[in-house]
């Protein structure tokens, strides 16, 4: 957890894969999330260069941001915005590959990060998670 002005950041490990000269890599890398300083009708929004593919996009605000906000309402915390990114690393940035973020195995990473900075609570960072949740009761 680290404080970004006035909002709060989550961070969460992940490994993405990428093609890079017809050739398949995997880097780990975080997700970022930020707490917004002021509530927005734009609950979650997308910034940095990591293209978040609009099925991601869809994917996090149908299922991943209600189980956030189910735990938020179970603590009697108030509904947060937040703004999502990736970590931009230098093995994309060298091969000047940007990263384009499909499929839902960020699923997991991207809750770890909005559930740490809504809560104010670090994610260890020696531990790198990947995985799809399926359903907003939290399958995964």
């Amino acid at each position: 957890m680290e404080e970004s002005g006035n909002s709060k950041t989550g961070r969460a490990k992940t490994v993405l894969v990428f093609q890079a000269g017809g050739i398949s890599k995997a880097i780990i890398t975080s997700l970022i999330a930020n707490v917004k300083d002021k509530p927005s009708l734009e609950r979650l929004s997308f910034k940095g260069s990591c293209d978040f593919h609009s099925e991601v996009r869809q994917q996090f605000e149908t299922t991943i941001l209600p189980i956030v906000d189910e735990i938020l309402r179970l603590l009697e915390i108030p509904p947060k915005s937040f703004e999502l990114s990736v970590v931009n690393p230098g093995a994309t940035s060298a091969s000047d590959t940007g990263i384009n973020l499909q499929g839902y195995s960020a699923d997991a990473p991207a809750f770890l990060a909005l559930l740490s900075a809504a809560l104010d609570l670090s994610v260890r960072q020696d531990v790198v998670c990947t995985g799809h949740i399926a359903s907003p009761d939290g399958d995964m």
